[in-house]
């Protein structure tokens, strides 16, 4: 397979390209070219030789796998940036329907060891600060990361009474586990209304989100999932999708209700 829409300039974008191409090679797949992720000339001249185009980023790679069908009749399917554990395996699973291969079960392994462990910790600090509830959940980020990262983060971990999805990019992307979806371009005046009416709880997005309640003097706990990220600095090699970036999406969304927890303690002294 090729793999298109991949980039390093995305936040976490070459931990998420290790990860992605390690799932599909466990699973038994062989990565033949990823333009624009790390593959040399000689490999991008071999893309027609792949039997699939896997289409990660629809904004920047949708168009390219259209010309390769028509050119080279390479076939693309477009699935998106896998998010959380179930979000991973029904990525895989949507593969491996097109293109079959023989050693999924071992993501499917790998992943029940990680889901039960994180299951066994979120159950430990339910005990000390209660669930993992948010009065509000706003995601602004390119379509392929809001709408897996959505989906992830309301379907398997955190509960919320209002999801609200800030596209920076068009798209006929329309996750349901929003409460109200707006799109950069076309739903300013919405987007306004978001900030403004803010009463408090999560915000994944970048620092332009933040710094914009921090200005409009709004309570919020933060999660950086894209650029530009000017508030904190992250030195590992996590990735923030597949099996390893759920862990790692997990233990973000736990430490950011932690610290809400604990500036309400501060303020009782």
């Amino acid at each position: 397979v090729n793999l298109l829409g991949l980039s390093p300039t995305y936040f976490r974008g070459e931990e998420d390209i290790k990860e992605i191409r390690r799932i599909l090679e466990t699973a038994g797949y062989r990565i033949n070219a990823i333009p624009g992720g790390g593959s040399a000339w000689n490999e991008i001249m071999q893309l027609p030789q792949a039997d699939l185009n896997l289409v990660l980023r629809d904004e920047l790679a949708l168009k390219a796998a259209k010309e390769l069908q028509a050119e080279f009749g390479t076939p693309y399917l477009s699935v998106g940036m896998p998010y959380g554990i179930q979000g991973t395996l029904r990525w895989l699973d949507t593969i491996n329907a097109t293109l079959p291969v023989i050693n999924r079960e071992a993501i499917r392994q790998e992943a029940e060891t990680i889901n039960a462990r994180l299951q066994f910790r979120s159950s430990n600090m339910q005990s000390l600060w209660g669930p993992l509830w948010f009065d509000n959940i706003l995601i602004a980020a390119p379509p392929s990361e809001a709408a897996g990262i959505a989906e992830a983060v309301r379907g398997e971990w955190a509960d919320t009474g209002n999801l609200v999805i800030h596209f920076t990019q068009d798209t006929a992307l329309r996750p349901q586990v929003a409460t109200k979806i707006c799109i950069a371009g076309k739903d300013d005046g919405a987007m306004k209304e978001t900030f403004e009416n803010w009463s408090g709880g999560l915000v994944m997005g970048s620092s332009l989100e933040a710094s914009r309640l921090v200005r409009l003097k709004k309570p919020f706990v933060n999660c950086n999932i894209v650029l530009p990220a000017y508030h904190e600095i992250i030195a590992t090699d996590s990735p923030l999708c597949g099996i390893r970036g759920a862990a790692y999406l997990f233990e973000r969304i736990w430490n950011a209700k932690l610290s809400g927890c604990m500036d309400e303690v501060k303020s009782m002294y």
